[in-house]
């Protein structure tokens, strides 16, 4: 009995242990615990909702009133309730130490991604140009940072995004202050996670950046080639663990 019992547990262990394994094969991951959209952020409703501040206006007014038996106009001060409507997004579009998106340098690079250009294939200077999509921006700033910037091992934050630029060399920390400046300099809402990951032969600490397009975040990790834009394929991402998420990274 106590046999059965036992190898019962080892078969139960077994497929538990191979139902964590990531896939390498496939191209799409599971989005249970997977950060590439977030279902169960606990911010998804209050980001996609209109975020109204209350706040308040006094004004005078005036009221009769009978003072010794005689009727007198009296001034009273008087509190109105008002609401203002709030970009719930904002703070993720402000710059910061490392984030510095309104650097001139960081701002004519995110301008040159995120602006159409005109067809090499046609001579005509005056034709229209469509806009770029919100996503389609947020791609071109994913991939140019996967094609341009190494990456390299260090820990917690040394260059910052304009020390990124000028060096194209990074750690996943500098990495994700890159595209993050990039992204608000674009005007689109970014930031950073941070998490516990496991990669083929090590757990350890690594950050990466998430977009905010069409409503929800898209993860943004270029520091692995392999990865994609809002795909990931070089750390298990049914087994993360999330230790913060950041509007600036502290580290």
């Amino acid at each position: 009995m106590v046999l059965a019992i036992s190898v019962f547990l080892i078969s139960v262990t077994a497929v538990v242990q191979n139902q964590n394994m990531v896939n390498t094969d496939s191209k799409i991951v599971s989005i249970g615990k997977s950060p590439l959209i977030i279902g169960a952020d606990s911010n998804l409703k209050t980001v996609n909702a209109a975020s109204y501040r209350k706040y308040y206006v006094y004004r005078y007014v005036y009221k009769w009133k009978k003072v010794r038996g005689k009727w007198k106009k009296v001034r009273y001060i008087k509190r109105y309730v008002k609401y203002r409507k709030v970009d719930p997004m904002q703070k993720y579009k402000v710059t910061t130490r490392n984030c510095q998106s309104n650097d001139p340098n960081i701002k004519a690079l995110a301008y040159q991604l995120t602006n159409p250009t005109p067809s090499n294939d046609t001579n005509d200077t005056n034709a229209t140009l469509k806009p770029l999509t919100d996503y389609q921006k947020a791609y071109n700033i994913y991939e140019w940072t996967e094609k341009n910037v190494d990456y390299s091992w260090y820990y917690n934050s040394r260059k910052g995004a304009v020390g990124v630029l000028n060096q194209r060399t990074a750690n996943c920390c500098d990495m994700a202050h890159m595209m993050v400046a990039l992204a608000r300099a674009a005007g689109l809402p970014a930031r950073y996670r941070h998490g516990t990951c496991t990669f083929t032969n090590v757990t350890t600490g690594h950050v990466w950046a998430d977009i905010y397009v069409d409503g929800r975040w898209i993860i943004a990790d270029a520091s692995n080639n392999n990865n994609d834009f809002g795909v990931i394929r070089n750390w298990n991402t049914s087994s993360w663990k999330l230790r913060g998420t950041y509007i600036s990274l502290p580290f």
